[in-house]
């Protein structure tokens, strides 16, 4: 099974992300936050596999959130959104696992 956490400012997004992978075999949502200081509370606890992170989620700056993230006891795998994800692959390449576009195709 596979945990994922989305993190996503935009309730419409977090709600496209959940439809799609809850058709994924294998694929379990353990949890959606519109904010940074709920992601890290939540990712504590809920120990997810992967994190979907929006780029601009509001409340911490995002490199706070991926070091943040990063020192997890059990530490997952990132996938960035952005609306630029080009703009942001030289700034946090080192940092994520993939990004890709909010507007890149399922």
């Amino acid at each position: 099974m596979t945990r994922v956490l989305l993190a996503d400012q935009h309730p419409n997004i977090r709600l496209a992300l959940a439809i799609l992978l809850n058709k994924e075999p294998g694929v379990i949502i353990v949890g959606s936050v519109s904010e940074g200081e709920g992601l890290l509370a939540l990712a504590k606890s809920a120990q997810p596999d992967i994190v979907i992170l929006d780029s601009n989620l509001p409340g911490n700056p995002t490199e706070n959130i991926l070091a943040s993230l990063h020192c997890l006891d059990h530490p997952p795998k990132i996938l960035l959104l952005s609306n630029s994800p080009t703009a942001l692959l030289q700034t946090y390449q080192t940092n994520v696992d993939a990004i890709t576009g909010k507007n890149d195709p399922p």
